[in-house]
């Protein structure tokens, strides 16, 4: 079974102290962002399609809607 970088990271995350990674410079703090605005996505995406979710994420996070589709893109490769 091949993973996504979202379930690699979110099993890195589990299993070890994450924020002690994110504080050693192991994971960057671009990598702990993003993977709190994916979620934030799919908490969306379980209420509306998949369009509303990148708006509402988007004005969440003060984004645009171009980077909530490369956070979703990195996150589903």
């Amino acid at each position: 079974m091949v993973m996504n970088r979202y379930e690699i990271i979110n099993q890195l995350r589990t299993c070890t102290n994450f924020t002690q990674l994110v504080a050693s410079g192991i994971v960057s703090i671009s990598i702990a962002s993003w993977l709190q605005i994916y979620e934030t996505y799919l908490t969306e995406l379980k209420h509306n399609d998949k369009p509303t979710s990148i708006q509402f994420t988007a004005d969440y996070y003060n984004l645009s809607n171009r980077q909530i589709y490369k956070v979703i893109s990195f996150m589903e490769i």
